[in-house]
């Protein structure tokens, strides 16, 4: 049965290379796309080695000497279950903890902090395709802000993630920019 035809609330049903590393190499797959992300605009990819926070990386823009570099911390989340589309404003994803919502509403000085998630197919063999000039990761992520949001009452919140708010090296530096000039991270930034 295609993914398409799935009942609401059905997971599709996965392919894996490896059962035993599937989940492990979901991970692998997004940071190799945020880290691509920011080693494009110039920027440091900085996996956090312990989860204590909630997040999962800082990227860092380094800057001249007598500028302060720039940081951002991101919570990556990467599923199956969703499939964005295109002709939507946003897309749903449920969070397994309420604690993940609590940190990204934090309101913070910087750094600030976003949740990536990562929409990518169930069947792990076409995740990338590659030939002699490039390789392409055939999924992407979408970014949001949750900062000084209310935080549902329920176990595993649901956040509205915009389908306009494509994570790639433009909108990093439309983030970044943002964060520089004190603007707020959820006024409608593309």
């Amino acid at each position: 049965m295609p993914d398409s035809d799935l009942a609401i609330g059905q997971k599709p049903r996965i392919a894996s290379v490896n059962e035993l590393t599937f989940s492990e190499c979901m991970e692998q797959l997004q940071e190799a796309y945020v880290a691509g992300v920011a080693a494009t605009n110039g920027c440091l990819y900085n996996p956090l080695m312990r989860d204590a926070y909630g997040f999962d990386a800082l990227i860092v823009q380094k800057r001249p000497s007598q500028f302060q570099e720039l940081s951002l911390y991101v919570q990556l989340k990467c599923t199956t279950v969703v499939k964005p589309d295109t002709n939507s404003e946003f897309f749903s994803f449920r969070l397994k903890k309420r604690e993940y919502f609590e940190r990204l509403a934090v309101r913070r000085t910087p750094p600030k902090a976003i949740l990536l998630v990562m929409a990518t197919s169930p069947d792990q063999a076409t995740w990338t395709s590659g030939d002699h000039d490039s390789l392409s990761i055939l999924h992407a992520c979408y970014w949001v802000s949750l900062e000084g949001l209310p935080v549902p009452d329920s176990g595993q919140p649901t956040v509205r993630v915009p389908i306009k708010n494509r994570f790639d090296a433009p909108a990093l530096e439309s983030i970044l920019q943002t964060l520089d000039q004190g603007g707020d991270l959820r006024d409608g930034l593309a």
